[in-house]
């Protein structure tokens, strides 16, 4: 996997040992989309991606706060924004709504 990643320039180190339950990053994609537009969730989305893949940071609230901060957002905003249960429920149902049409999988 490491060499396959390395061939489209991604950098598994490995640093995270755990899998995260991906809610909080969609959670975070979705208020960025919003937000923001689509331009800034792409650099948010990219940062997700090297903060767990290569630089072992864990995608719970903390550290995906981090995450999006790096990329200029608010850091206490977002935290807010991953805590509030009814974006939470909201990505949720997409999440199970895109499972079925994709028929298993993340979308």
């Amino acid at each position: 996997m490491k060499a396959a990643g390395m061939a489209v320039g991604i950098d598994f180190t490995g640093k995270t040992d755990r899998s995260p339950n991906t809610l909080i990053a969609h959670t975070l994609l979705d208020y960025t989309l919003e937000k923001y537009g689509s331009e800034k969730q792409n650099e948010v989305q990219e940062a997700l991606f090297r903060g767990y893949f290569t630089d072992g940071i864990y995608p719970d609230v903390a550290g995906a706060a981090s995450i999006a901060a790096s990329c200029g957002l608010g850091e206490d905003e977002v935290k807010l924004a991953l805590t509030d249960e009814s974006l939470r429920t909201k990505v949720w149902n997409k999440v199970e709504t895109n499972y079925y049409e994709v028929n298993g999988g993340v979308p």
